[in-house]
């Protein structure tokens, strides 16, 4: 059996003349192993041939109990069907996506990158109702162990400006706190989007920095101070002068009663 296989199987050397260059390539693409598995099946299909034969089983039927049913999804307990809207998290960066955009999110090699600009059929899935969890509220965190580092990551994980000190950002984020919670206070239909939100802290900023600005004195402006009431001063450092030796006198005898 062997022998008449491999006697259907063309060599090497049957590349002669002008062909003889592609003697090395067909080479290359034989595999001894695979030869000798084949003859193997071959030789274990024709005893199960002779067996069923034997037995009075019709070739045929053997054939196919051989055959690998496919089962239906009803079957496998590992299928599901996700909807366009459904939120799934990607398994190697466990980053959130809808089931459409988890596979361009795979083919891109889960990258970190921003998504691109959004589709029309993205903008019809957000526009259609689709049931969302409740948002979290916002807790502030022990403002005096955080660095002005840590101040500047958490202001940045929330889309946060982070200029300034950390006394400047403290302020940005405990008031973004009472905005964020007093929104999720009212009614949905009431509620604004972040994006407004983030405008109302820009605009409260802005005024906070204005009347700080006007409450806290210039150089200029207490040098004016103090010399327009230089004769106040000088008046009180008088009274003062005058003062002393009567009350040194009224300690020492108050000392030697």
């Amino acid at each position: 059996m062997d022998e008449a296989l491999l006697q259907d199987v063309s060599d090497p050397s049957d590349w002669t003349g002008s062909w003889s260059e592609l003697r090395h390539l067909d080479m290359t693409l034989r595999c001894g192993l695979c030869f000798w598995q084949k003859m193997q099946e071959l030789e274990s299909k024709r005893s199960e041939m002779k067996g069923a034969e034997a037995n009075g089983e019709p070739h045929e039927t053997l054939a196919r109990s051989r055959k690998r049913v496919r089962g239906t999804p009803d079957e496998d307990q590992d299928y599901r069907a996700l909807d366009a809207g459904t939120i799934v998290q990607c398994p190697i960066c466990q980053r959130e996506f809808d089931a459409i955009a988890i596979n361009a999110h795979l083919d891109r090699g889960c990258g970190t990158e921003d998504p691109g600009p959004p589709t029309m059929d993205h903008w019809l899935r957000a526009s259609s109702p689709v049931t969302h969890s409740p948002e979290k509220r916002l807790t502030r965190p022990q403002y005096q162990l955080k660095t002005e580092r840590d101040m500047r990551k958490l202001l940045e994980a929330l889309q946060l400006p982070t200029s300034g000190n950390k006394d400047r950002m403290v302020e940005r984020h405990r008031h973004w706190v009472n905005l964020y919670n007093a929104n999720l206070d009212a009614a949905p239909a009431l509620r604004a989007s972040l994006p407004s939100l983030r405008k109302q802290l820009t605009q409260w900023e802005r005024s906070h920095g204005e009347m700080t600005a006007k409450n806290v004195p210039t150089e200029k402006q207490a040098k004016a101070w103090l010399k327009a009431n230089q004769h106040a001063y000088t008046d009180l450092i008088a009274q003062a002068r005058s003062t002393l030796p009567s009350n040194i006198s009224e300690h020492a005898k108050n000392s030697e009663k």
